[in-house]
């Protein structure tokens, strides 16, 4: 993946983002990540679980799971985004619907103040959602 994120970040001057879903948990995490050349980066920390309901990478992967895995995700959510609003569960549910129409998911300023999200899913053959690729 790695090749393929450095492509992207130089192309279009963003951090790049590859996550992988871990199912079980309802959760994901950044495996890999390339930054732009430009002075402006995000600091990515690789490997570290975040929950499914903030962020691009997350609610793309959480647009194609069950009712009850986004229920579950929702029960479970403690933590405001990084402006410290909570969630809103009819936002959510409502944005969820959108991504899986549209194939992708949108963000503001969810894991980073004033940022911008975007990243699309990836599945595997029996079509399940394994992860995501990202820029931000």
């Amino acid at each position: 993946a790695q090749p393929v994120l450095d492509a992207l970040s130089a192309r279009f001057r963003e951090t790049s983002l590859f996550t992988i879903l871990e199912r079980r948990p309802l959760q994901m995490y950044i495996a890999k990540s390339a930054a732009p050349p430009d002075p402006m980066r995000y600091f990515i920390e690789l490997n570290k679980a975040s929950p499914l309901v903030w962020g691009a990478s997350g609610r793309a992967l959480l647009a194609f799971l069950t009712p009850d895995e986004v229920e579950r995700a929702i029960a479970e959510t403690t933590a405001p985004n990084v402006m410290g609003e909570p969630l809103d569960p009819q936002e959510l549910r409502t944005h969820l619907r959108r991504i899986a129409a549209e194939g992708y998911s949108l963000t503001h300023s969810h894991r980073t103040l004033n940022s911008i999200g975007i990243a699309v899913p990836f599945f595997n053959a029996g079509g399940d959602p394994v992860g995501a690729l990202g820029l931000q």
